[in-house]
């Protein structure tokens, strides 16, 4: 990359943080903080209860506060392991709390741009399309599921680094795309996780259009199996704990159809949608 494209690239950047501190000046202060719907029921005792004990000399096992005590460490969504969760152990909770929430919206945006412009879009094309998915409705409304919010912003870096591998084969790609699935496990959202291995799955059997040197199928399928075997070693401390408690659980067996249904669009929600 030339000077000229690095400027061009720094300042698309710029753009898209300015933007993200404009939509979010409210919280910018940290005097309000964000708490709607499940973050504040959900998601911040927890993980207030987990800071606590990490800053008292206890590593966060267990919460003794609910029921008889639940494990805290394996059940995913406080993000105990999750690396930028550092910061609350030296920042006041409500800074931390806010501004990995306002970055993470402008991670999701970088790792679009990255990947649009990868995919040979134009530097305008590119910028436009991570200002739609930075802002778009989803993600907005995916910030009071705050795992999912974390998670999905590293999609993006997913999927570039498998498509860059594909294409330089280089290992420090597969490497990274794996390191990425793994900051999505310990952000808390599985589920995201295993969208994205689905959308490893479904490039590696139809990838894009590659340089005529693209690696054959079965190097693609060897590589979607290197980057997922990585992720399960890198990802294990947490893995196994969460695995642990999955088998424990009493859904375990599946839930009936009318719970798993209860929620479902009714069919004149689905013709209203429409309307």
């Amino acid at each position: 990359m030339s000077g000229k494209e690095l400027r061009i690239r720094s300042l698309y950047f710029l753009g898209l943080a300015l933007i993200v501190l404009a939509y979010f000046y409210r919280v910018l202060s940290c005097r309000e903080i964000f708490v709607e719907r499940d973050l504040s029921a959900f998601f911040i005792p927890p993980k207030v209860l987990w800071v606590r004990l990490l800053r008292d000399g206890i590593f966060p096992f267990w919460n003794p506060h609910q029921y008889n005590g639940i494990p805290l460490l394996a059940v995913l969504q406080p993000g105990v392991l999750y690396p930028p969760h550092i910061f609350y152990l030296f920042l006041p909770f409500p800074i931390v709390w806010n501004w990995l929430i306002i970055l993470h919206f402008l991670l999701a945006g970088i790792g679009v741009y990255l990947f649009l412009k990868h995919m040979r879009s134009s530097e305008e094309g590119a910028f436009v399309g991570a200002v739609i998915f930075m802002l778009s409705g989803y993600l907005l409304s995916v910030h009071n599921l705050l795992p999912h919010l974390f998670a999905v912003a590293w999609f993006p870096f997913v999927l570039l680094s498998v498509l860059k591998y594909f294409e330089g084969r280089q290992v420090r790609h597969a490497a990274l795309a794996s390191l990425f699935l793994v900051m999505q496990f310990l952000s808390g959202a599985p589920e995201i996780l295993m969208m994205s291995v689905l959308a490893l799955g479904i490039i590696s059997l139809f990838p894009p259009s590659l340089p005529d040197s693209s690696p054959g199928f079965f190097f693609r399928i060897r590589s979607f199996l290197f980057v997922v075997a990585l992720f399960l070693l890198l990802s294990a401390v947490q893995l196994l704990p969460f695995y642990e408690v999955k088998a424990l659980s009493i859904r375990q067996g599946g839930l009936s159809y009318f719970e798993a249904s209860i929620w479902s669009m009714a069919w004149r929600d689905f013709i209203q949608f429409f309307i």
